[in-house]
């Protein structure tokens, strides 16, 4: 995600947006002038407790619920150049179009909204669905860690955007996390020849216009 966001955008001098606090908040931060993350309010999350013992401090911690969206608009006066959606959309419980359309208000002309999410369709999903087993959790009893409610497709990112205002400026599958066990070198095989069975994607969106 830091070499995409380094692409990017490589002047330090940017200003970043990310939703979520995270040890990825604090590496942003460590590079980019001015970093401000959203979210939930900080509580004793492992990957928080990592963010908050990093060399480099994001600037602000706007407490902001993205399911509120519809309701009110994010608390946020400025426009970034950059910001980072990563993990997260698969987390709204709500249509998540809204919520994109509220981060697009963010950006700048320029600027570029990176959405990093898994893929409905991975290699895994199909194979659960092909054994009669639901590919995805069941919702959590935590309010504040409930797991996911919704995973997309390519495709669907692609309308999300647009019914946001948004177009895609480039979209790939990627796998982020390591899979384990006996079929490890069937599954990497087939997902280097088929890349949307990888387990991951992300998609860079612009403003439209």
């Amino acid at each position: 995600m830091m070499d995409l966001c380094k692409e990017l955008k490589p002047e330090s001098s940017c200003s970043v947006l990310d939703v979520g606090r995270s040890n990825l908040s604090s590496e942003l931060a460590s590079y980019y002038r001015r970093v401000v993350t959203l979210g939930f309010p900080l509580s004793d999350f492992a990957h928080e407790r990592i963010a908050s013992s990093a060399k480099a401090e994001p600037a602000a911690h706007i407490v902001f619920d993205l399911n509120d969206s519809g309701k009110a608009g994010i608390p946020i006066a400025e426009a970034f150049d950059l910001i980072v959606f990563a993990e997260t959309i698969e987390h709204l419980n709500t249509p998540p179009e809204i919520a994109l359309y509220s981060l697009g208000k963010l950006l700048k002309p320029t600027g570029f909204l990176i959405c990093q999410t898994p893929n409905a369709v991975a290699l895994e999903r199909r194979y659960h669905l092909l054994l009669g087993r639901n590919p995805f959790e069941r919702i959590r009893s935590n309010p504040l860690n409930p797991g996911h409610f919704r995973e997309y497709t390519q495709a669907e990112l692609s309308d999300l955007g647009k019914a946001a205002g948004l177009h895609v400026v480039r979209h790939e599958f990627v796998d982020y996390f390591p899979h384990l066990g006996p079929l490890q070198a069937i599954r990497s095989a087939l997902r280097g020849i088929f890349p949307t069975l990888r387990s991951g994607q992300t998609v860079v969106y612009g403003k439209a216009g």
